[in-house]
């Protein structure tokens, strides 16, 4: 249920056309944040390719958003892409070293 209200946020968003910045800023907020909550609920039912085309997204928005890399990185490692978490992971520490789930799934990896 709240997958369908992810997408369905994300749905109406990203065909708005806005008039000021400030409300261009708020979207991308929004979406960023949809996009997010979309790979948290399919990290749970185990989709990890759908996780990466989340947060993908996110992160075409939002370079570095810690949750966004965070989320790829545990996508990549339950698909078996060590190698390939192991470097979102690492991202995830740049922008925030004192990631300690991050830490582990480093040692993990």
């Amino acid at each position: 249920m709240a997958l369908k209200k992810y997408k369905k946020i994300v749905d109406l968003l990203q065909n708005e056309v806005y008039d000021s910045d400030e409300e261009k800023a708020k979207c991308s907020k929004l979406l960023v944040a949809s996009h997010l909550n979309i790979g948290a609920c399919l990290l749970k039912t185990k989709e990890y390719k759908l996780v990466m085309e989340s947060c993908e997204k996110a992160l075409e928005i939002e370079e570095k958003n810690e949750k966004g890399l965070f989320r790829m990185a545990q996508a990549l490692f339950g698909l078996g892409e060590f190698q390939d978490a192991l470097g979102y992971f690492n991202q995830v520490l740049e922008v925030n070293a004192s990631n300690k789930d991050a830490v582990n799934h480093i040692a993990m990896c």
